[in-house]
């Protein structure tokens, strides 16, 4: 992590607690993390820096300090007057994410590890040579593009995938969509690294893989939404459009959704009420208000009651304002989340 990325991440109106971006960044699935990335508006930045250690963001969090740009109190920290002056100019002159609410639906890794193979196979095909070294990627990639291979092998493979890969390029800024291509190998071609960009454009590791993340998750999106139009690229890159909420979430919001009581799916799958209750958690946050059964987790008449006592900032409500009402934490936390949603929808109604 450098001090800039850790600028984009700080407000200088909503205090934001340093062990939850860290924890967002490396990817570490708690609901506690998931909600207050909901709450940060951090949600797309989750696991972007797996191998993120702690002193590195003590280090960043130090410089912002240092120069002025961000205080700290109680490892919570907020942008001052002059470190929102410089997230704004920053933002001006550095690559913004164009696709960044889509991060979490492609698997980005994955996938441009799965194109920038298959683009290799593909040129080195076309070149009739059997003699080089294949890009070294996770095993379950490699058979992903070899199955597509097999299925698309034909003389025009090469032109097709060359031409819808301009096509899509096309549509993007010149000076992106040739830094991004420049990456990518094919026969005699290596390819830059990252390293190599940097020296040549001065841009730092952290915004190189920034672009190439963006980009690459622009091409799936793309490609999945008009398959006639990228019909080989289509059938390359379906596998990694992906859904945010993990398998077993989504396994128990489909039996609830199902008429299954919460109870059943305890005792069916086996599971602890209270992850039951984290699933929902998980789903509510990655889905739209219309996309989760709100109604029927909160009725009415608690939503009513949450309403009356829970004013003022979301991020200053307590579980110690309703707790009488004997409800539960989770329930809590979800009409947080629900409310979290309307207000960014610009929804003042406080029942669904």
């Amino acid at each position: 992590m450098n001090k800039a990325l850790l600028l984009q991440l700080l407000s200088d109106d909503q205090p934001r607690r340093i062990r939850v971006i860290e924890n967002l960044l490396v990817g570490k699935r708690t609901v506690s993390t998931l909600y207050w990335g909901l709450r940060y508006d951090l949600l797309a930045w989750f696991g972007f820096e797996k191998h993120l250690a702690r002193r590195d963001v003590a280090n960043a969090l130090n410089q912002l300090v240092a120069d002025g740009f961000a205080t700290v109190t109680n490892l919570v920290t907020q942008l001052t007057p002059t470190g929102a002056i410089q997230k704004h100019q920053l933002a001006k002159v550095t690559y913004q994410p164009v696709a960044l609410s889509s991060w979490l639906t492609v698997a980005r890794p994955e996938a441009w590890q799965g194109l920038q193979l298959a683009v290799q196979v593909v040129s080195e095909f076309q070149a009739a040579n059997r003699q080089y070294y294949p890009l070294q990627v996770a095993f379950e990639t490699r058979q992903t593009v070899k199955r597509w291979f097999l299925a698309q092998r034909r003389p025009t493979l090469a032109k097709q995938v060359r031409g819808e890969l301009g096509q899509f390029l096309s549509a993007i800024p010149e000076p992106v969509a040739d830094l991004w291509a420049s990456l990518l190998v094919g026969h005699q071609t290596p390819g830059k690294t990252v390293e190599q960009l940097f020296e040549m454009t001065h841009l730092s590791a952290l915004e190189l893989t920034v672009i190439q993340d963006d980009i690459m998750t622009q091409l799936v999106l793309v490609t999945q939404a008009a398959p006639t139009s990228f019909p080989v690229l289509h059938e390359l890159l379906q596998v990694w459009q992906v859904s945010p909420i993990s398998p077993s979430a989504a396994q128990t919001l489909a039996n609830y959704r199902a008429g299954a009581t919460l109870s059943t799916i305890v005792e069916h799958r086996r599971l602890k009420p209270s992850t039951v209750h984290e699933h929902l958690l998980e789903a509510a946050i990655f889905l739209s208000v219309q996309q989760f059964p709100y109604a029927k987790l909160l009725p009415n008449d608690l939503q009513r009651a949450f309403a009356q006592r829970l004013t003022g900032s979301i991020d200053d409500w307590a579980f110690d304002q309703v707790s009488d009402l004997k409800i539960e934490f989770w329930q809590f936390r979800l009409y947080e989340i629900m409310r979290s949603k309307l207000s960014d929808d610009g929804d003042d109604s406080t029942t669904l």
